[in-house]
């Protein structure tokens, strides 16, 4: 069967791709905010056109039949470079446009990273943002992902990375729960409540001021887990326990005196005793303006922010 290249359409494809990636016609039809029933009529006439079945189809399951895979493999790379070429043509007018799509961490990401967004968009207005706030590491192909800010973790090679800032961990209790139960030494904080944003039962303290200081393991109290920082910063404030935070999150805080930071003299952390923030995008290939001027924006922004810089 001859096949009318000139009928296809990159919209037809880039909606197979999509489809490819998702798992489903329904993820595909939510992403682009159009029926499900379009999707699947838009992979029909794909079939009708290329003379073979895309999918196999069933009430629960949506897999490639192995021409669909052939044609999936060999179509991809013919996509790439059109999405390239375009990205190319949209550069050579000087203008940053399109959209970028940006994955953020919960709590460092809203509370760093968002504020920011307001003069970056005064600076490129005709470029618009999509957010993925999560605590997850996404697919940047699968999710069509441009740039991701990342604390902590590992970074596959694939990536380059632009290093942000770099995060230590405070100790934390307010002036109220101070005065009910003091700390004041390492044994004391095994005997407190203590409230916890990261899985771990066991915190490390290393003297700053003892050359040579070996790390100290101790085991606290696990009075209250929440997967959010935020959450667990601001019932710190409450007086509900101590608690090893990001210092982003609560200089303030211990600058007002809401807050008290706890034995100064120790670095102290759970699997690390610092986190490095950084800025990532996929590493081969050309690099849009758009992910280029957000990169450059972020590293200038947040390596400005001394975290390390005694409080006032």
């Amino acid at each position: 069967m001859k096949i009318d290249l000139d009928a296809l359409k990159l919209e037809q494809l880039s909606i197979l791709l999509a489809v490819v990636e998702q798992g489903s016609f329904a993820a595909v039809a939510q992403k682009r905010n159009i029926s499900a029933s379009s999707i699947s009529r838009t992979i029909q006439g794909l079939e009708k056109q290329l003379g073979f079945p895309l999918f196999e189809r069933s009430t629960r399951h949506l897999q490639l039949t192995e021409a669909g895979a052939i044609y999936c493999e060999s179509i991809l790379p013919g996509i790439e470079m059109i999405r390239t070429a375009q990205a190319k043509a949209l550069d050579s007018q000087n203008t940053v446009q399109g959209t970028l799509k940006v994955t953020l961490p919960p709590g460092f990401g809203e509370v760093k990273v968002v504020p920011l967004l307001k003069k970056f968009r005064e600076l490129h207005p005709q470029l618009k943002l999509e957010l993925l706030i999560t605590g997850e590491c996404l697919d940047f192909n699968k999710d069509r992902i441009d740039v991701a800010v990342r604390v902590g973790g590992q970074i596959s090679s694939e990536f380059t990375v632009v290093p942000l800032t770099t995060v230590k961990l405070f100790l934390c209790a307010s002036p109220e729960f101070l005065a009910q139960y003091p700390v004041e030494t390492l044994e004391d904080v095994q005997n407190v409540p203590a409230l916890h944003f990261l899985d771990y039962d066991t915190w490390f303290f290393r003297n700053l001021y003892e050359e040579g200081a070996e790390r100290i393991e101790l085991p606290v109290q696990r009075t209250i887990y929440a997967s959010n920082v935020s959450a667990v910063g601001k019932m710190c404030i409450e007086g509900m326990g101590i608690a090893l935070v990001p210092n982003w999150l609560v200089n303030e805080e211990l600058r007002s005196g809401k807050l008290v930071r706890l034995l100064p003299d120790y670095e102290i952390g759970v699997n690390e005793f610092s986190y490095k923030v950084s800025l990532i995008y996929q590493g081969r290939g050309y690099l849009p303006m758009k992910t280029r001027v957000f990169a450059e924006f972020m590293e200038r922004e947040l390596s400005e922010l001394n975290y390390f810089q005694a409080l006032d």
